[in-house]
């Protein structure tokens, strides 16, 4: 996934939902 580092990152869900996809500064 392609995006700046200034935004935050989402992914979309199998259920429809956003979450984000950097936690704690880690890639999940």
């Amino acid at each position: 996934m392609v995006g700046s580092p200034k935004l935050r990152v989402t992914a979309l869900t199998s259920d429809g939902r956003n979450v984000p996809v950097m936690q704690d500064g880690k890639w999940v």
